[in-house]
């Protein structure tokens, strides 16, 4: 276990939180107005974003834990479904 804990990359851990607050402090400041008019909550967004954001660095730090070749067994079938999202961009919307 402290072998895990020397090689967490906490710089980068820095920088994440560091954009994720500049980004929450952007989403304040922007939709304040639209959610007091549509919520009657002017950081009903906000409050949304950081639950999610909250989520997201639980899953993070979740993922981060897991050993890196074991994502090599389902390498491929990332790569098809990730090849399959980019061509559903070319499918017509009233198909």
């Amino acid at each position: 276990m402290k072998n895990k804990i020397k090689s967490f990359n906490y710089p980068m851990f820095l920088i994440i939180c560091i954009l994720l607050c500049i980004g929450l402090i952007t989403l304040a400041s922007s939709s304040s107005y639209s959610a007091l008019n549509d919520y009657q909550d002017s950081l009903y967004y906000f409050k949304r974003q950081i639950i999610f954001a909250l989520l997201g660095i639980f899953v993070m730090l979740a993922v981060s834990r897991i050993d890196y070749n074991i994502y090599r067994k389902f390498s491929y079938i990332g790569y098809i479904i990730g090849i399959a999202l980019m061509l559903m961009v070319f499918v017509p919307r009233n198909w």
